[in-house]
């Protein structure tokens, strides 16, 4: 489904076939470089393949902790969370 906006996908808003003035330019005349090694401690030769999936999960679980000591007073924990910082957390307040 999309909307009069340039063909813009009307979930996300995101022109389907941007114009040249709705295109970012902020970029514009950087350059970069690749350095491309093996890593040496894994089989395969590869490092950080998968972990992004992985990121966002700690500190959900740490704000659902939060959430669950907040009507003790409870408005940070540190990571890693054991059970021992959950109950200094709620015994502090």
């Amino acid at each position: 489904m999309t909307n009069s906006w340039h063909g813009a996908d009307t979930a996300s808003n995101f022109p389907m076939n941007p114009t040249p003035a709705s295109r970012c330019s902020a970029g514009a005349g950087l350059s970069g470089t690749f350095d491309e090694f093996s890593c040496k401690t894994n089989p395969l030769g590869v490092k950080g393949v998968g972990e992004i999936g992985s990121v966002g999960a700690p500190p959900v679980v740490v704000n659902a902790i939060i959430d669950a000591l907040r009507p003790w007073g409870v408005d940070h924990v540190d990571m890693p969370v054991t059970p021992s910082r959950i109950r200094e957390r709620a015994r502090q307040g």
